[in-house]
């Protein structure tokens, strides 16, 4: 690993780019896309004023799913008065996936800090005025906020007891991480520009290798948990699914990632998983009072080992067959993400 490099607090007003991916609405509620829109827009005319230069707001669609005039129709709709204080600009692009619209949104962007909010998360209070004032900080390239599932009724209780993002917090802290979560994390621009999301044939592990990335250049990655986002929880069956037999090809990957080899070492990984399987079960013991009763405890180990056990399996289709896998899940623009 490098040592860390040094980067110059940001000492005058920043100027502000925002990139929305429009991914997720075409497979999620939409609702949640007009709530993240009216809450960034009352958080964006909260800024002190006068906000010069005026703040930028990017969503990327992928025109076959998502219209881009009527993506703009619906940012001006739900943006609030907000519309009126912001550059808004809409990119399309036949067949972007999720990472490839952050990348393309962020080269769209003209500020000194990029932030990426998902389409499908909701901000809380304060959230882009934390995310600002962390990133301008000396020394801070990036830095995620808190992210954390919804837990309104039992099964996201449940469902939120073994999912990767932690449960929310109420203490406010700022400390270094090795890792950030690509719906709510800030970039000094030169960092990311130097720095995308990297183009690679997996689904959701391009965050997680960019924060290596990152590491091993020298930068510090930090956690700012005042900015919060709600995430909502699996949609449905078939995202259940997909997201399970996705992550073992992921695991997959990754392993062969590492060793660069196509091959990879299938006994390894999958004893790895095996291993993911056995501390997550522990993990939700260990949560088990943010649960509201045993049956929610119950519910998780049992969603926990049919989620893992879909995993394994898209870890052995992906060995046997890895084009087939990633033709029909992930080098795809019609599966839910």
């Amino acid at each position: 690993m490098k040592q860390q490099l040094s980067l110059p607090a940001i000492t005058k007003s920043p100027s502000i780019s925002i990139v929305i991916e429009w991914d997720n609405p075409v497979f999620s509620d939409l609702s949640r896309a007009h709530t993240m829109l009216a809450r960034l827009g009352a958080q964006l005319s909260a800024l002190p004023r006068p906000v010069t230069p005026p703040p930028e707001l990017v969503l990327v669609c992928n025109p076959e799913t998502a219209e881009p005039g009527w993506v703009e129709n619906e940012a001006r709709q739900h943006l609030g008065t907000a519309v009126n204080m912001v550059t808004l600009e809409v990119i399309a692009g036949k067949g972007l996936r999720y990472y490839e619209m952050k990348n393309i949104g962020a080269r769209h962007t003209s500020g000194d800090v990029i932030i990426f909010i998902d389409s499908d998360v909701i901000p809380e209070d304060a959230w882009l005025e934390s995310l600002v004032s962390a990133i301008c900080r000396e020394n801070v390239a990036v830095v995620g906020g808190e992210t954390y599932v919804e837990t309104h009724t039992f099964f996201q209780r449940a469902f939120a007891l073994l999912w990767p993002f932690p449960h929310r917090t109420d203490e406010i802290t700022f400390t270094s991480t090795n890792r950030f979560f690509a719906n709510n994390v800030a970039f000094r621009k030169e960092v990311f520009l130097k720095h995308p999301f990297p183009d690679l044939p997996c689904y959701r592990m391009q965050s997680y290798i960019l924060g290596q990335i990152l590491l091993a250049e020298g930068y510090k990655i930090y956690l700012y948990t005042a900015a919060r986002t709600e995430h909502p929880a699996i949609n449905g069956f078939k995202h259940f699914i997909v997201r399970a037999l996705c992550v073992g090809h992921d695991r997959l990957f990754y392993a062969r990632y590492q060793s660069g080899s196509l091959s990879g070492n299938k006994k390894r990984t999958f004893v790895n998983l095996c291993h993911k399987v056995i501390e997550k079960l522990e993990h939700i013991w260990m949560r088990k009072d943010k649960a509201g009763t045993i049956l929610e405890i119950a519910l998780a180990y049992t969603i926990a080992i049919a989620y893992y056990g879909i995993a394994i399996l898209g870890m052995l289709i992906t060995y046997i067959n890895a084009e087939w896998f990633q033709r029909h899940f992930i080098n795809i623009t019609h599966e839910p993400s």
